[in-house]
């Protein structure tokens, strides 16, 4: 085979791959998802007024978390990647691909799919270790839902926090992109964290600034 002929293979591959429905992000290769991801995260980030440095993944293999970045005052960040899509929707649309597929999340749907998602995201075995290495750690929630839009997503999280939580500090729901507003909508879900929590990071970030009063 030729060179012509790999790609052409490829690409028929990743046509056989994409699932039809809420497919904006779902990229062939997992890495080059996580990457463009955490790039689009960044940018829309960006435009709401946050500050956010060095963005990058950790090596294969060393996740959690999916991604480090660096905030305005040069604290460690880890960036949790996870999506929020309805599975049986997709199984769905691959079996009769001509049918468009939709559904109308309610408050109660939506909320506890948030919660489900942190709440995975929190739960690690690693917890000690990520508590000591990064004063913040963020879960980003991607998706592609058709009736998810800013506006109707404001109205769902009203009010609502995720939690409570001992590692993660900040949620946000990351949304395709939006030719309304020429980028991709982000919002913050607020996050309720433990007591423990709050504890665990307070002494962490005093004995930080004591190493740093010291050097």
């Amino acid at each position: 085979m030729n060179g012509e002929d790999d790609l052409l293979m490829e690409l028929a591959r990743a046509i056989a791959r994409q699932r039809g429905y809420a497919d904006f992000f779902d990229w062939p290769e997992k890495r080059q998802k996580e990457l463009g991801l955490l790039q689009v995260f960044a940018e829309a980030f960006g435009r709401s007024g946050g500050v956010i440095s060095g963005e990058h993944l950790t090596e294969p293999g060393l996740d959690p978390p999916d991604g480090v970045a660096v905030s305005q005052t040069g604290a460690r960040i880890g960036i949790e990647l996870v999506e929020l899509v309805d599975q049986g929707l997709i199984e769905r649309q691959k079996r009769d691909p001509q049918r468009t597929q939709w559904r109308d999340w309610t408050d109660q749907e939506l909320r506890e799919a948030l919660r489900t998602l942190v709440g995975r995201k929190d739960s690690t075995r690693q917890i000690a270790s990520l508590l000591r290495d990064y004063p913040g750690y963020w879960t980003v929630i991607h998706t592609d839902e058709p009736a998810l839009t800013p506006e109707s997503v404001a109205q769902h999280v009203a009010d609502f926090q995720v939690g409570p939580c001992r590692l993660v500090t900040r949620c946000f729901l990351l949304m395709s992109y939006s030719p309304a507003i020429k980028g991709y909508p982000l919002v913050e879900i607020p996050v309720r964290r433990t007591l423990w929590s709050r504890l665990k990071r307070w002494v962490g970030r005093l004995r930080h600034l004591r190493l740093a009063e010291s050097s």
